[in-house]
């Protein structure tokens, strides 16, 4: 049943993405943001059966004052939701000032316990889930302002050394 929800959400996400591929551009670069950092550490799991870990983040310092949003990403053939928080601490209120830096999390789930595990029933790990726009970089997220919605890929991400738990 997990499986059936999971790909139900990849194709509410495909689909989403389609209506508003149809409208919606793909950047390399904002005229709004820039990426200050990107990087993906991948964490590795001292307890068996628990999951496999990506933790991609972005760095972000807006140039001028808007309201942003942003609410899922794609990365290495998986999708997930993203999460918003601003670099000082304060709570992310959906407005950026010029200057404000904003981190992008997205956390990508790998399962790496058997169907049935106790303790790890429902946990199948992020879906497979392809984006739903063709783009050369290796982590797109969708954003917007208002009303619009616009793609960001980007390509230049450093892999940082990963983390094995005891």
């Amino acid at each position: 049943m997990n499986t059936v929800i999971k790909y139900s959400f990849c194709l509410l996400l495909g689909s989403l993405g389609m209506n508003h591929s149809l409208h919606a551009q793909m950047f390399t670069r904002s005229a709004t943001f820039n990426v200050q950092e990107a990087t993906m550490i991948t964490q590795f799991p001292g307890v068996q059966g628990s999951p496999v870990v990506e933790t991609w983040t972005l760095t972000m310092k807006f140039k001028k004052a808007t309201s942003f949003l942003a609410d899922s990403a794609w990365a290495g053939g998986k999708a997930d939701r993203l999460f918003l928080d601003r670099e000082d601490g304060k709570e992310w209120t959906g407005k950026a000032a010029k200057g404000d830096v904003i981190r992008l999390t997205l956390h990508l789930y790998t399962s790496t316990a058997e169907p049935g595990t106790p303790g790890f029933e429902g946990s199948a790990g992020s879906i497979v889930c392809n984006p739903p726009m063709k783009h050369q970089g290796k982590i797109l997220f969708r954003y917007g302002f208002n009303d619009l919605r616009y793609y960001f890929s980007q390509s230049a991400v450093t892999r940082q050394k990963p983390v094995y738990a005891p």
